[in-house]
């Protein structure tokens, strides 16, 4: 209750608007009361908001129904009581239609207390009334927008009869049937897809079938003659007067199914794809290469046979023809090792990535020494992987950063940082660099940034390296700025980890 209690009092007696102010203190409110006599210093009293207001029934020109009245008119809703001296009971009547809460006559104001307290308790709860009834509709209105603009359709069915008792308004958009059409006997059979309605229907079939909760997915036929995917989420509810039914939820899953035909699709396709690929691989390793060595080893024989007996264009014919069987044997060789990184069966196991590395070490050890290289390393993880892949990473990526060395023995560090999800690895060198506009080009097959003439090799390594960290579901990329070194990265998932 307020403190202190604004009370506007309508009363021309000076000595009436005393005795009022005086009962309620002595009832214990603390009051401010305002005085009108008239309509126009009623009106203007309003704009003080006062928490009641106490009204003779009868002024000069003025009276308690006009009041009433222009309390409406300008949408005000406060506890309007009326003293008077007489009263009859067609006047009380009149009032309480008007919106009076209460009336008292004036010889007896030891009730204006609790008259006032009442009405100002009323005048609350009536408040609290219309924010509920407000913050309802509210409710309602959200829930009706989202039901109404969403691909979950809100059902309700009746388990005895089968039929629906209640679809949501984007049943009619999304099937294209008007709602009556949703209530009618035999919606099911008529619109539910052929092969789906056996499974459907055995659910009346199946003793206690009825009495769990469902979860199931089936396809309807539209009214234009598309199949729509719908997956039902529903749950038995029953009361000892009413039938027994389900309420939930469908749910238009179209995209979603149409998403995983494709993706089987694109996966038999890929299947395909690899196996062609590993045909070609058979192919690349034993018919191709056969005739090649049949050119080079003929090659070979004419340059020892023949060598400084012809002229000295045919000695240089015969080196071109000898170089490019080789490089051509070299290609060959290569683009198998890139066809097979994905069309090999998963291997993946726990990895040593120390061991891993010793064995880089191994087989690049001539071309270490040659080329004094110093390579070192920080402590490296066990992760889950293919071992002979992640030999065959580090030994490109170190046998690269050996390759374009600058004009001093190179130096090369291997490491690899723990982070949430995942192991990043790095090769760093201090080699010749990149530009960055090749930084995506270089991983390309057959992608070369100088002759051969300066750095030998097919173009392929990086290719490979590349598709070895995608088949581990990883990532690879390069920084490096020209004449001051590179550094190639590469990660492997942390769920793949073992520790």
């Amino acid at each position: 209750m307020p403190s202190p209690l604004v009370v506007l009092i309508l009363e021309d007696q000076e000595a009436d608007f005393d005795m009022v102010a005086s009962e309620l203190r002595r009832a214990g409110f603390t009051v401010r009361c305002l005085h009108a006599e008239s309509e126009t210093e009623y009106l203007a009293r309003l704009q003080e908001h006062p928490d009641i207001i106490l009204s003779d029934y009868k002024l000069p020109g003025f009276d308690a129904p006009r009041a009433l009245e222009l309390l409406q008119q300008n949408g005000l809703e406060i506890p309007f009581v009326i003293l008077t001296g007489a009263v009859t009971e067609e006047t009380v009547v009149e009032c309480m239609k008007l919106g009076a809460a209460d009336y008292l006559l004036k010889d007896r104001m030891v009730r204006l207390g609790p008259a006032v307290k009442r009405a100002l308790e009323e005048g609350d709860l009536r408040q609290q009334k219309r924010a509920s009834e407000a913050a309802l509709r509210k409710s309602n209105e959200r829930f009706q927008h989202l039901v109404e603009t969403t691909n979950v359709i809100p059902c309700e069915l009746d388990l005895e009869t089968w039929r629906f008792t209640y679809v949501g308004p984007q049943a009619v958009t999304l099937l294209g049937y008007p709602p009556e059409e949703w209530y009618r006997d035999g919606f099911w059979s008529a619109h539910v897809h052929p092969e789906d309605r056996d499974t459907l229907f055995q659910l009346r079939g199946i003793p206690g079938a009825s009495a769990k909760d469902h979860d199931f997915t089936c396809r309807m036929l539209a009214s234009q003659g598309v199949t729509v995917w719908l997956h039902c989420v529903v749950k038995t509810t029953a009361s000892d007067s009413g039938p027994r039914m389900l309420r939930g939820f469908m749910i238009d899953v179209t995209e979603f199914k149409e998403t995983q035909e494709s993706l089987a699709r694109h996966a038999t396709d890929l299947a395909a794809s690899n196996a062609e690929l590993q045909q070609f691989a058979h192919v690349a390793s034993h018919d191709l290469q056969e005739p090649l060595r049949m050119v080079s080893f003929y090659t070979q024989l004419l340059s020892k046979r023949y060598k400084g007996k012809l002229d000295a264009d045919a000695d240089e014919f015969i080196g071109y023809a000898l170089d490019g069987a080789l490089r051509m044997s070299a290609l060959i060789k290569h683009l198998l090792e890139y066809s097979r990184v994905s069309t090999r069966r998963p291997e993946f196991a726990p990895t040593d990535c120390e061991s891993a590395f010793r064995e880089s070490m191994a087989n690049l050890q001539l071309v270490l020494d040659e080329s004094h290289t110093m390579l070192t390393h920080d402590p490296l993880p066990l992760v889950k992987a293919d071992s002979a892949q992640i030999g065959q990473l580090l030994q490109n990526l170190i046998g690269n950063a050996i390759k374009f060395h600058g004009p001093h023995a190179p130096r090369v560090h291997v490491s690899a940082l723990e982070a949430q999800a995942e192991w990043l690895f790095s090769v760093r060198d201090d080699g010749i660099g990149i530009e960055p506009e090749y930084f995506d080009t270089i991983f390309g097959i057959f992608q070369r940034l100088h002759g051969r003439e300066e750095y030998p090799g097919s173009g392929v390594g990086l290719a490979i390296c590349k598709r070895i960290v995608e088949r581990h579901r990883g990532r690879m990329w390069v920084e490096s700025e020209p004449g001051k070194g590179s550094t190639f990265y590469f990660t492997i998932p942390k769920d793949q980890v073992y520790v």
